[in-house]
């Protein structure tokens, strides 16, 4: 290792003298030049010195040789290249500001000779500026910019970076499907073109994002077929990231013979590289894997060694995140000094850096800790501290949502826009260069215009139709909760109000995990035959606990169904089931009722049936129609004709109810697959 790192070393020291000689060189050349006032090889020379100043990293020397080049002749012909340069001068020197400024400048120059090939390089620039300084949405339509140029041009290469670059964005906004979409048509090509390094990244890119979205199977598939590159990838940082992505993907799978192996491959390409982060993150993964396994002791060595090593680093969400993995094995081990003091060392830190996930959990220890030694007037305390922190993760999260939403419909206008000013450049431009036909062409913008007015007039005629009927078929899903959500809540003021408050906060974190998954459902036409069947479970299991257990319920799934590649509205059953549970359940003696949702495949249709062995919604409707006013067939029923106009699916149900055997719900909807 040290003979390696000796290497290392003569070949830097060989490189920066071998630059140093060719640098000197060249101002000697510039020199000789400049007595004798030869101003074409002056900027040649410029323009080498500067190329090598920046390859250099000696980014204000580049800036300075490019500018005097730009000054000996300031109306050359190619001064579009040095501005450009300059540009990307600044962008690796991180001064963003500048660098679009004198890009835009290379687009003003540009709009004059009209060379294509220059755009793409040029926007691809602006975007990466306005992607790193967090303005990701200008930074997308800045890359579909440059795409379109690509396709133009018919490049494959710009336009599979282009793909990448706007994937990469969607990415950071939190947009993972865009992401998922970019990132693959960006591998497709990268991959025809026999571009293997970019087309590792690229497959590495969408592994990350299924790991995200916890679609674990999925990630290490695409993790999978990058390493199948592996002997041509010359980049160990590529290695490493890779091996660590798959031994986490492994760890949460809990796969830990997979997970240790993929550590240990992951932590010799770190090494070789003094990837010190990388190092700490994978002891922080064999750490994790130690206490779930049991053993306790390495475990807190190697969060002991994690700890010393993210220190190191000024890493402090790992301090923070590692310590508190810490404090529970003390915990469980009843060792709640220690774990106490742990924990009082890392709250300001945390506080500091506004990690209020790790803020979250410490207070949620600090009340466990409190509680076990009997201090319940601290643990309380400790308790409103942990919900009012939990209430906050809940709301940063909601928020995020509608931030979505609303993102998505600000970049697709603001593309429209773009598309309009585009084609009006375009036509001023034809205009300007064909004066010889003015009169064809005033007549073909005459005939252009009207088109394209009885089009829009036409497109938002049905746009708005068709939001009308979107809005309504939103307004109906959100009608279908009320009951539940108050009778949660008064469920919860009942632990509360029973001095039970681990079970309040028990039932309050399921509560908000099915509200999440109602929210984002909520947001789509179709939502994953899976997810469906986890917001089913989560809703009935919650019902167990309000009704204390006196009705049992059962999920099947027929086994020929692909839950993860078949779509279905989203809480198209919720309303039944709603009424299964407060109309069936509610004479029910404890452990007696019985709730069965069946998921079974009929030829082309899914059919969906909810069981229950209560007296009959419809007998029950009648008893109790003063108290309670049931729309849950209204509703379906308004659905259904809502689906059938937005979504053009043809769904047919009917509802079957008897005194002896109770009620079923049957639903036929015609089956979708995911297209990936």
């Amino acid at each position: 290792m040290k003979l390696k790192v000796q290497y290392f070393l003569c070949y830097i020291l060989l490189v920066t003298i071998i630059n140093a000689q060719n640098i000197d060189t060249l101002l000697l050349e510039l020199s000789k030049a400049e007595n004798d006032n030869n101003k074409t090889t002056q900027i040649e020379l410029c323009k080498s010195i500067g190329e090598s100043y920046h390859k250099d990293r000696g980014y204000a020397s580049a800036v300075f040789y490019y500018t005097k080049a730009l000054s000996l002749d300031p109306d050359r012909a190619d001064r579009l290249h040095f501005y450009k340069k300059i540009g990307q001068v600044y962008v690796d020197s991180t001064n963003y500001g500048l660098a679009i400024d004198f890009l835009n400048q290379a687009i003003k120059i540009n709009q004059k000779t009209r060379l294509l090939e220059e755009y793409p390089g040029i926007y691809n620039l602006i975007g990466m500026c306005h992607g790193l300084t967090n303005n990701l949405d200008e930074a997308i339509v800045l890359f579909t910019k440059g795409l379109d140029y690509n396709i133009e041009l018919n490049d494959s290469s710009g336009m599979g970076l282009s793909f990448y670059n706007i994937g990469l964005a969607n990415h950071f906004k939190g947009l993972y499907d865009k992401a998922v979409e970019n990132y693959i048509k960006s591998a497709n090509l990268r991959e025809a073109q026999g571009d293997t390094v970019s087309f590792v990244t690229s497959m590495t890119s969408i592994g990350e994002v299924f790991r995200l979205k916890e679609e674990y199977n999925k990630a290490e598939n695409y993790y999978t077929k990058a390493l199948k590159y592996k002997s041509v990838i010359d980049r160990k940082e590529i290695l490493a990231y890779l091996y660590s992505e798959l031994a986490l993907v492994n760890k949460i799978q809990k796969q830990y013979d997979n997970a240790f192996a993929y550590i240990d491959t992951a932590m010799n390409y770190c090494v070789d590289i003094g990837y010190k982060r990388g190092i700490t993150t994978l002891l922080s993964y064999k750490a994790g894997i130690n206490q779930n396994l049991g053993n306790v002791d390495e475990a807190i060595s190697l969060y002991k060694e994690t700890i010393s090593g993210y220190d190191e680093i000024g890493f402090e969400q790992g301090i923070v995140q590692s310590n508190i993995n810490l404090a529970e094995i003390y915990f469980d081990k009843k060792q709640y000094r220690e774990a106490t003091k742990l924990l009082e060392s890392i709250g300001d830190k945390a506080k500091k850096n506004s990690l209020l996930d790790e803020c979250t959990q410490i207070a949620e220890l600090k009340y466990k800790i409190n509680k076990a030694t009997g201090d319940n007037a601290v643990a309380l305390l400790d308790l409103e501290n942990f919900m009012v922190l939990k209430d906050s993760l809940l709301n940063i999260q909601k928020e995020e949502k509608i931030l979505e939403v609303e993102t998505k419909y600000q970049t697709a206008e603001k593309q429209k826009q773009i598309a309009l000013l585009d084609k009006e450049n375009k036509i001023k431009e034809h205009k300007i260069n064909s004066r010889n036909y003015l009169l064809l062409l005033l007549v073909t913008i005459i005939l252009f215009v009207i088109v394209l007015a009885i089009s829009l007039i036409k497109r938002r005629k049905i746009h708005a139709e068709l939001e009308i009927e979107k809005n309504r078929h939103k307004l109906l899903r959100s009608q279908m909760n009320p009951h539940f959500i108050y009778n949660a809540l008064s469920a919860i003021q009942n632990f509360i109000l029973q001095n039970n408050p681990l079970d309040s906060v028990t039932y309050i974190s399921e509560f908000s995990a099915l509200m999440r998954m109602v929210l984002e459902s909520a947001r789509n036409d179709l939502v994953l035959l899976e997810d469906d069947i986890k917001l089913v479970k989560s809703y009935l299991t919650l019902q167990q606990l309000r009704f204390d257990n006196k009705f049992e319920f059962e999920v099947v799934l027929d086994e020929n169904i692909n839950p993860e590649l078949t779509k279905i509205p989203p809480m198209l059953s919720q309303p039944f089931i709603e009424n299964a549970v407060e109309h069936g359940m509610r004479n029910k003696s404890q452990g007696d009722g019985k709730i069965k949702v069946r998921y079974i495949l009929d030829s082309s249709n899914l059919i969906v049936t909810i069981e229950d062995n209560g007296d009959g919604i419809l007998s029950d409707l009648k008893v109790d129609r003063k108290k309670h006013k049931s729309l849950a067939t209204q509703i379906s029923k308004e659905r259904i004709e809502n689906i059938k106009k937005i979504l053009n699916m043809n769904i047919i149900f009917n509802i079957n109810t008897t005194k002896q055997t109770g009620t079923t719900v049957e639903f036929k909807i015609p089956q979708k697959k995911v297209k990936l």
